[in-house]
């Protein structure tokens, strides 16, 4: 294999021990993946759960990163856009942080009416992006091996 080259190996989500049942958990140490959810989000369908990642892996930075650029341009409507999309494409993994996360900054961008409320948006920019690298760390660990 090419130097610097990264192989799928064999999807392991379904062989993680389950959550407790307790729902998300923004723990220390708590899997965000959620074995529920991508059940229910994919039917078990290893092929495109597989393909589904490698989009997501893609896709939530870009988005990320649109978002904090709409809120460093003081565009609250925009990064509302992005957090909307950010929500609907994590909420096929995870109900834990990054889903919540974009749908409170969702939210609270599109109450957002005064410059005042643009630094709390741009703190809770700063963990969802937090919360996101987790979730694409876990399926990097999940699809690809060194």
């Amino acid at each position: 294999m090419p130097a610097g080259e990264k192989t799928v190996k064999t999807l392991s989500v379904e062989n993680r021990e389950p959550e407790n049942g307790s729902g998300p958990s923004n723990a220390p140490g708590a899997r965000l993946l959620d074995l529920r959810i991508i059940a229910l989000s994919f039917g078990g369908n290893k092929d495109l759960i597989q393909k589904s990642m490698k989009l997501y892996l893609i896709d939530a930075p870009v988005l990320i990163d649109k978002l904090v650029a709409a809120l460093a341009d003081n565009n609250p409507t925009g990064a509302a856009a992005e957090a909307h999309a950010l929500k609907g494409i994590s909420g096929y993994f995870t109900q834990g942080a990054p889903y919540r996360l974009a749908m409170d900054l969702d939210k609270l961008s599109r109450q957002a009416s005064r410059p005042e409320d643009y630094p709390k948006l741009r703190r809770l920019a700063a963990l969802l992006k937090a919360s996101v690298d987790e979730l694409t760390a876990e399926m990097n660990a999940c699809l690809f091996e060194e």
